[in-house]
């Protein structure tokens, strides 16, 4: 996991600029147990619609693309292509979804839709599966969550491709790239032909062969 794991528990009333962390006192222990216990109810009681897939790691294995460096500093247009896609190898037997956020220099909500397709092999492969992102979740604050729920074979190799569903302006839809071959499992494509730069993208498995 690629993002820091700590607690934080705060006198709000005593320190409402939150500076003195309480969570590792031992005189603050029985009331950070009573926050966890009050937390992990809320999570079970309550319907997660936009799951972070780390916190679920009984249902969910999450292979990451997007931490890895050098830096994402040059975002591909979807103005100057048409299809942009990755391959990338199965690390399980049903990939659930590809994520992703979307580059800071996006302009506001897209004009289209995004069509997101999953094929075997390479661009020219089997369709496996296929969903659209609406163009009003097309926005820089958004991350992504592009649901395929398709049944694969651990290691072979697959293909991620995305396009506009209408022509669209500069700036209007753009993807995270590396500037140079920063997953090694994997190739990107810009109109179907091999592009030297991956894509910054998730890949997140449920651990099971089933929707």
């Amino acid at each position: 996991d690629p993002r820091f794991q700590y607690e934080q528990l705060f006198d709000l009333e005593k320190d409402p600029d939150e500076m003195d962390n309480l969570a590792s006192k031992p005189e603050f222990s029985t009331e950070l147990a009573r926050m966890k216990a009050r937390l992990e109810s809320y999570r079970t009681e309550i319907p997660d619609h936009a799951p972070d897939f780390m916190e679920y790691r009984d249902t969910y294995d999450v292979v990451f693309t997007a931490f890895h460096p050098p830096s994402m500093d040059k975002p591909l247009d979807f103005q100057q292509f048409g299809t942009i896609g990755q391959t990338f190898r199965a690390a399980g037997g049903f990939l659930h979804a590809v994520t992703w956020i979307w580059p800071y220099q996006m302009k506001k909500t897209s004009s289209s839709d995004l069509v997101v397709n999953l094929r075997r092999g390479g661009p020219e492969g089997e369709l496996l599966a296929t969903t659209t992102v609406p163009h009003e979740k097309i926005y820089s604050l958004y991350s992504i969550v592009a649901e395929l729920d398709a049944p694969v074979k651990p290691g072979e190799t697959l293909y991620v491709e995305m396009r506009p569903k209408n022509p669209v302006k500069a700036k209007e839809i753009l993807l995270w790239a590396y500037p140079d071959d920063a997953f090694k499992d994997g190739q990107a494509f810009l109109d179907g032909k091999p592009a030297d730069s991956d894509l910054a993208l998730n890949f997140i498995y449920k651990k099971t062969d089933r929707p």
